[in-house]
């Protein structure tokens, strides 16, 4: 097993900051490692310092710029900072990369909304139900929205839809 894995088993166990000493330590003999960096941030986030994971997810985007799930999360960090217009960035490059991410099509639909740019919202939450189907979360929040621009029939019809593929989900 090498280093850097017996690094993400400590991280694995919950021995969070042993492990962030380790990835550091890693880091500064490897410093062009971006699993190394990524796996940084994820510690980082586990002990919510937001900050220090969106610095360590940087650097692994400057490693391995077309990772899209290392956009994605720096759209996540972006959000938990309170930071919407990089996050909006952020998902919208993990799209660029891979256009099958459905939970950034959701974080985006999310920010649109909350910036009541519905349309925009609607655009995204169809595009993360196109991805993925059988997920019920984006049919739930299209839904809502339809219900805010007092769209109640075409509300009814989506989570009938989606009650459909999913009887036994309570959160429909």
């Amino acid at each position: 097993m090498s280093q850097l894995e017996q690094i993400k088993k400590q991280h694995q166990k919950g021995h969070v900051k042993k492990a962030i000493e380790g990835y550091l330590a890693y880091i500064s003999k490897k410093p062009n490692d971006d699993d190394a960096h990524f796996a940084l941030a994820l510690a980082y986030k586990d002990i919510k310092n937001f900050e220090q994971a969106l610095k360590a997810a940087d650097e692994a985007v400057k490693l391995a710029p077309s990772a899209e799930r290392y956009h994605q999360f720096k759209g996540q960090m972006h959000m938990a900072l309170g930071q919407s217009d990089a996050a909006l960035k952020a998902f919208r490059t993990s799209l660029k990369h891979n256009p099958n991410l459905y939970f950034s099509y959701l974080a985006l639909g999310d920010i649109y909304l909350h910036r009541e740019q519905f349309q925009q919202a609607e655009e995204q939450y169809r595009l993360a139900q196109r991805v993925h189907q059988e997920a019920p979360p984006a049919a739930v929040k299209l839904a809502r929205l339809m219900l805010l621009t007092s769209r109640r029939e075409a509300a009814g019809t989506v989570l009938q839809a989606a009650a459909l593929h999913h009887p036994d989900d309570p959160g429909i």
